[in-house]
């Protein structure tokens, strides 16, 4: 068996009816689907019982969490590759499993595509995955678990970190491909819609703490400079020139390198400002570069 479709649910029978609606719909019925419920007190049990015959295994039980709760799932889970597909989020079509299956073989993590929709199901917008996978991606962004197919046996080894709130699904990518060198590929096709206003979009300083949490265990803040650095290098030296500056000032003010450090990393960037850059910005890297520092402050607020 290929693939184990993983739901989640606490509390939110309106969603799991959606999400059980497009699964029960697929055309192929080459997969397994385990629903963990945290012990939903609005109708979600019944609703569940109602569908067992559809599903290899579901529990109904209080959880720690949602990372808790899909590690439950983890542990179940007997296909090659796991999707979680949690109550709310929708399998775009009827035969999403019967395309999705045919690219499901020796590769870690195979992403699809997935469009972001209303409370009313209507699109809002889509979110494509990236076709190569880079370092400055999986340090500032994240692919979408509801399109994202992972080997099942990589997520038995390392389950998700529970001691993060928020951020385990993205931490999970970010170690595997990053630090661990996995393999990843790109599918042109919609996998799933699922609803704005998650969990991650509520809490975005938990988001942003967490993330830092996670960068700075595997990555020096030199390191995180150099990935940032040769991305927005190379995307477009005029349209990257603040982004550029911004690196620069919080390294200095952070005081992540010596002086010495600091002149070797930056001066390489410091003509891309002093040709793009606004006078406050020529002037703010030359006096980084000089070791400044009140200056720099002071210019930097015009900067921002």
């Amino acid at each position: 068996m290929k693939l184990s479709i993983i739901t989640i649910n606490y509390n939110n029978l309106h969603g799991l009816q959606k999400t059980i609606a497009s699964v029960v719909a697929q055309t192929c019925k080459d997969f397994e689907w385990i629903v963990i419920d945290g012990g939903s007190t609005d109708g979600s049990k019944e609703l569940i019982e109602q569908h067992q015959e559809h599903f290899s295994y579901w529990c109904s039980e209080p959880d720690k969490g949602i990372y808790n709760a899909m590690n439950k799932g983890i542990v179940q889970a007997d296909g090659d590759y796991c999707l979680f597909l949690n109550s709310g989020d929708k399998l775009h079509s009827t035969v999403v499993v019967e395309y999705i299956e045919k690219e499901l073989y020796d590769t870690d993590f195979v992403a699809g595509d997935t469009w972001l929709v209303d409370d009313e199901y209507r699109f809002v917008s889509e979110k494509k995955s990236p076709s190569f996978i880079s370092k400055y991606y999986l340090l500032e962004m994240a692919l979408c678990h509801q399109g994202l197919f992972i080997r099942t046996d990589l997520l038995k080894e390392r389950p998700y970190d529970e001691s993060l709130r928020i951020v385990a699904d993205w931490e999970q990518t970010f170690y595997e491909i990053l630090i661990k060198g996995r393999t990843y590929k790109h599918i042109e096709r919609i996998v799933s819609d699922y609803q704005v206003g998650g969990i991650s979009e509520k809490n975005d300083l938990q988001v942003i703490r967490e993330r830092k949490m996670v960068r700075d265990l595997y990555y020096t803040p030199q390191k995180q400079d150099e990935i940032m650095l040769s991305h927005f290098f190379f995307e477009g030296k005029s349209q990257s020139m603040y982004k550029l500056t911004e690196i620069a000032y919080t390294a200095f003010v952070n005081k992540c390198y010596s002086q010495q450090e600091y002149v070797r990393t930056f001066n390489k960037y410091k003509e891309v400002i002093l040709t793009h850059g606004a006078w406050h910005q020529r002037f703010f890297i030359l006096m980084c570069l000089n070791g400044c520092m009140k200056m720099a402050r002071n210019i930097y607020h015009l900067i921002k």
